[in-house]
């Protein structure tokens, strides 16, 4: 007759160690199956059958089953995700979710800027990840863009993580073409990274608004003779040209000049031209 032993406990012990215990209690073994679990480390026995304790048939076989360790999951990437997406895709992983603030001047508030541990990290189910909400950039102080040149406004608006807005133009006398003359929102109002600032950039004086003047110059008060070549450089409200070049024929020569200004009489030396005079108008 086949003599009884008592099933020893082997739940909660290493595989190698539950074997040599039944073996020893002269039983034989079955692993019939490999689980996951959370708590019990991988090739730990989880469940016996029979039980503990029970008297059975010497060479009995006892159903194991065998622990794989805890399951893994791999951490979602969601940085720059909205914080409620964010955090749908950190629980659907059975992931615990805590969240912290920070202000941000690349980050639009609401969405994560960074998160800990970093995707493709490998986690427990139940473990913790941390992701930072940013409160959109601090606010600051616009500065005055006034008599900065416009590529200049805009190389400062970059810079400050600001965006240009809608520029105009507009005729102003006492500020040069192409320069600032006007912002919105003004200086001094608070502003955020990303937010938008129009410009009103000078055209120069208003031609409508300008006299105009004829300006007689006699080359022979210079000493100029016949036949010499002249050239007469102008700068007024219009901005600075050559009003004329060419040999002086012994007779006035008449430009036009707007506003006020100067005309500067040249002789022609050599390949050059040598300046005789300045004359300032209107006299």
């Amino acid at each position: 007759e086949v003599p009884e032993v008592e099933v020893p406990e082997v739940v909660n012990l290493p595989i190698s160690e539950a074997i040599s215990m039944l073996e020893e209690a002269g039983l034989e073994f079955k692993i019939i199956e490999e689980n996951s679990h959370d708590e019990v480390p991988a090739n730990y026995v989880v469940f016996q059958n029979p039980e503990a304790g029970r008297k059975v048939k010497k060479g009995r076989e006892i159903e194991l089953v065998m622990s794989t360790g805890p399951t893994f999951v791999q951490v979602p990437s969601v940085t720059g995700k909205m914080e409620l997406e964010a955090k749908i895709m950190l629980q659907k992983e059975e992931l615990v979710v805590e969240t912290s603030e920070d202000y941000s001047s690349t980050v639009p508030a609401g969405k994560v800027i960074s998160q800990d541990p970093s995707a493709n990290s490998k986690l427990t189910k139940g473990e913790v990840v941390t992701i930072v909400i940013s409160k959109g950039s601090e606010a600051f102080r616009l500065r005055s863009l006034a008599g900065y040149s416009l590529e200049d406004a805009r190389e400062w608006l970059e810079l400050s993580n600001l965006n240009l807005g809608r520029v105009k133009e507009d005729f102003s006398d006492e500020v040069a073409e192409g320069i600032v003359i006007g912002q919105y929102p003004e200086a001094g109002e608070m502003m955020q990274a990303l937010d938008y600032v129009d410009l009103v950039v000078s055209k120069g004086p208003d031609p409508a608004k300008q006299q105009g003047y004829k300006i007689n110059i006699d080359p022979s008060l210079w000493g100029i003779g016949y036949g010499e070549r002249v050239r007469l450089d102008i700068k007024d409200d219009r901005g600075s040209r050559t009003a004329f070049e060419g040999n002086y024929v012994g007779s006035l020569i008449i430009i036009e000049g707007w506003g006020s200004g100067t005309v500067t009489i040249m002789k022609q030396e050599g390949q050059g031209y040598r300046t005789l005079d300045r004359k300032v108008f209107p006299p």
